[in-house]
């Protein structure tokens, strides 16, 4: 060591442990943080499958770049943002990966509240406001900017929706959690989170539903499945790459199996159907998953199609049933509001969806993929309406109340 140099300091040891690290005290700068990993960790998710096919795949003969740039692309179009193509545009949204998006945002904010609760415990609700603020605002900005980077003449985000969809995502995902925190308790805030449970365990039952019947499916087509993944040839790890980019579209397809179980069912290009009834297809782009569709002309039974109905039926039914057990001191008019509440909070969420879901898959015919947003959604709101007033009958006490007032006025 030369006489210039200082030697370093020994790290004072209190009770044979090392002292913790200071918390960061700014709330700005634990949201900016919070927001980079984020939003670095989504385009991780989303650039790694791709670079994976064009690792291994015979057909890909793009540079590294370009699939960089493609992994980029889906990124954005996760959050919303149209892709402008010289013959059309990409509106479908890849709603896994926008799952992903708000999964990643609801930790950071989760990360941002717990690093200002270490400083001040409980947290100043300005503090709060500026942590979270400046986490929306640095996420939605970063999504931005990939959307501009990620730019070409073969595929050009837009970047102002982009921007937009990042506040949407960040916002709901990591304020929403973070409203009892801001939110004074009391009988509103009691009701309010009776009627989020019933509205979510409905709408999760609505998912299930959807997830069994595209299971199904993709069992029961199976062979053309492997038969159009084996044609795409791409490759050992492209095998695990194809997979995870289409996971990315699953929720999309339950969506589309939602529409399905409710009847209007959906298109998959232009002058097409896919419903209960009836079954017409063209030709289809070749993406695996595909290969679960009905065959063209199946048609199943009413009583299949009614059967169908009477899922999401139940699952209206569940709504119902929490809110009038939860709700159980209320009298039935308060009960109608809070079940009309409820049903309406799941038809919009239906709508918004199934807006999501449908969109453009590029030029041509493929410019019309999904369901009928406003169709499905009215159509799963009197289903689940129906449903939730069925649930509420159905909660014990009130039934049991019924049936002793009616022995009551008979005298038995």
């Amino acid at each position: 060591m030369s006489l210039l140099t200082r030697a370093p300091r020994p790290t004072p040891v209190v009770d044979g442990q090392l002292p913790e690290r200071p918390a960061l005290q700014s709330p700005y700068l634990v949201g900016a943080l919070a927001a980079v990993q984020a939003c670095v960790a989504g385009l991780v998710f989303s650039v790694v499958p791709v670079m994976l096919v064009w690792l291994t795949s015979a057909r890909v003969g793009a540079r590294w770049s370009e699939a960089a740039r493609v992994g980029v692309d889906v990124h954005v179009l996760g959050h919303g943002a149209p892709l402008a193509l010289p013959s059309g545009e990409i509106t479908l949204v890849p709603l896994g990966l926008t799952a992903l998006a708000a999964a990643l945002c609801w930790v950071g904010g989760r990360r941002v509240t717990e690093a200002l609760r270490a400083v001040r415990n409980p947290v100043p609700r300005r503090d709060l406001a500026a942590g979270l603020g400046t986490f929306v605002s640095t996420y939605a900005a970063l999504t931005g900017l990939a959307a501009v980077v990620a730019g070409s003449e073969a595929a050009r985000p837009l970047a102002a929706r982009a921007v937009l969809g990042a506040v949407l995502v960040a916002g709901l995902a990591a304020g929403l959690p973070r409203v009892p925190d801001l939110w004074p308790a009391g009988p509103l805030r009691e009701r309010a989170g009776v009627l989020a449970t019933a509205s979510v365990r409905c709408l999760a039952a609505l998912g299930v539903a959807g997830t069994v019947l595209v299971a199904v499916a993709l069992v029961t087509g199976r062979d053309r499945v492997l038969a159009v993944h084996e044609a795409l040839a791409p490759g050992a790890a492209g095998h695990v790459g194809l997979v995870l980019l289409q996971l990315t579209v699953l929720p999309v397809l339950v969506v589309w199996g939602v529409a399905y179980l409710a009847g209007p069912g959906f298109a998959v290009g232009s002058d097409t159907v896919v419903q209960v009834g009836g079954t017409t297809l063209g030709p289809l782009p070749a993406v695996p998953v595909l290969g679960g569709l009905p065959e063209p002309g199946t048609t199943h039974d009413p009583l299949v199609g009614l059967l169908l109905v009477l899922v999401v039926v139940a699952c209206g039914a569940l709504g119902g049933w929490t809110v009038a057990r939860r709700r159980s001191e209320a009298g039935w008019r308060a009960l109608g509001v809070d079940l009309f509440l409820v049903v309406l909070a799941v038809t919009v969420a239906v709508l918004v969806l199934s807006a999501a879901a449908s969109g453009s898959l590029g030029p041509g015919r493929m410019a019309e993929m999904g369901p009928a947003p406003l169709l499905t959604g009215a159509v799963v709101g009197g289903e689940v309406l129906a449903g939730a007033l069925i649930g509420a009958l159905l909660a014990g006490r009130r039934v049991s109340a019924w049936v002793a007032a009616a022995r009551t006025r008979s005298g038995s």
